[in-house]
């Protein structure tokens, strides 16, 4: 395949005609061309490609490439001193990027009485998409209550945690509507499963009450209550 015999720069629309000149070898800047001192939002590269097919058929094909400039309103020196990935969960779908499906297919939660769980290596996104999804569930007019393991979890009574847990999800429904601040909190005693005595009693209130529940870290609950 034979190299482009020319290749024009257009610069802020004028045409800056055969600034390379291009053989067999490496291309190269013609010495009495030179690129305008000035910036430019973009440069436009066009060339043509010639060569020789197997059976001595002559070929071309023109190409066209846009070099887009840098900004000039950047302080390249204090970016050195900044830190590039940012360490806090997302928390708007807009910002969060190649997790549309999982989002989508997660919202359809609100549906049906159902549990998901999201599972990943550390630092790999997972916290910020059931950020994302609560962000997304809650102009769908649900309740959505994020709880921490750090919030719930006892380190010496696995027992306490439910507790911990139960008490704390009954006290957000109770704060999100007036209407259920009459509920008693139940006795879990180290049961999460007085939860459903409790949501009975919401129902009955308003039988179009969602709400949902996300456990961050959950693996790190005892297995004492898995098992």
């Amino acid at each position: 395949m034979k190299r482009p015999n020319g290749l024009i720069c257009i610069i802020n629309g004028v045409d800056r005609t055969n600034i390379f000149t291009c053989s067999t070898g490496m291309a190269k800047l013609i010495k009495d061309q030179r690129f305008p001192n000035q910036n430019a939002d973009s440069i436009i590269l066009i060339g043509e490609i010639q060569w020789k097919n197997y059976n001595k058929k002559s070929c071309k094909k023109n190409f066209e490439i846009e070099l887009v400039g840098q900004r000039n309103d950047i302080d390249w020196n204090d970016l050195e001193t900044e830190e590039p990935y940012d360490l806090e969960p997302v928390t708007d779908e807009t910002e969060f990027i190649g997790r549309k499906k999982i989002i989508n297919g997660l919202s359809k939660i609100g549906a049906k009485v159902t549990s998901s769980y999201i599972f990943g290596q550390r630092r790999v996104g997972k916290t910020s998409i059931v950020k994302t999804l609560q962000s997304k569930i809650k102009m769908q007019n649900i309740l959505s209550i994020y709880i921490e393991a750090g919030d719930w979890d006892n380190a010496t009574s696995p027992f306490k945690s439910m507790n911990d847990l139960g008490k704390k999800i009954c006290n957000k429904i109770k704060r999100f509507n007036r209407k259920f601040s009459s509920i008693e909190i139940p006795d879990f005693d180290g049961s999460f499963n007085r939860i459903t005595e409790f949501l009975d009693e919401v129902t009955e209130i308003d039988n179009s009450f969602k709400v949902l529940i996300i456990l961050d870290e959950f693996d790190r609950i005892s297995s004492e209550l898995l098992y």
